[in-house]
């Protein structure tokens, strides 16, 4: 067990206000666990543990609000400005859409479309990293399928290929 020192931006009671009164779950539980490491002496994994999270969780919290003041405690992880910013617009999937209708640029590579090359094709043309999951899906949202047909095996012969095929078994009545 660690022990957990919090700096005093507020009173205890103030803390058990912001916790008390806050709707949002998860901003109620991060000033809970400050309140009850702060105004109770809990220790920091106790206090998460009984909030139902792990260690890590309350460690995390307090490190940060101890960084960052209490602002830190009512955003949200995701709130970062330069992540909203990065998003794939409109205007990039019409673009896409019309590249999609012809072969990839030599630049990212030729061939076939593929969720790293969409990747790849938004990251040199605009200057935006996405993951090649990403890529995956915006081939998704286009109704991008591949339309060239899997080739057969140089070698193999009609009879060859009759011999594999399955066979209905014959009805017994």
């Amino acid at each position: 067990m660690k022990i957990s020192k919090i700096k005093e931006y507020f009173s205890d009671e103030e803390l058990e206000i912001r916790f008390k009164s806050s709707t949002n779950k998860r901003i109620r539980d991060r000033w809970h666990l400050l309140w009850l490491v702060q105004a109770l002496n809990y220790f920091a994994d106790d206090a998460s543990i009984s909030l139902g999270y792990s260690r890590s969780w309350g460690y995390y919290w307090i490190k940060q609000y101890n960084m960052k003041g209490p602002s830190v405690i009512v955003l949200p992880k995701t709130r970062n400005p330069e992540w909203l910013e990065k998003k794939v617009t409109d205007e990039m999937k019409i673009d896409l859409l019309d590249k999609l209708q012809k072969e990839p640029p030599e630049e990212i590579g030729g061939g076939l479309w593929s969720g790293p090359k969409v990747a790849h094709f938004i990251k040199v043309f605009y200057d935006l990293t996405i993951s090649r999951n990403k890529g995956w899906n915006l081939l998704k949202e286009c109704d991008y399928s591949i339309t060239s047909v899997r080739p057969k095996h140089r070698k193999s012969s009609d009879e060859d290929k009759d011999h594999f095929k399955k066979k209905r078994a014959p009805k017994y009545c």
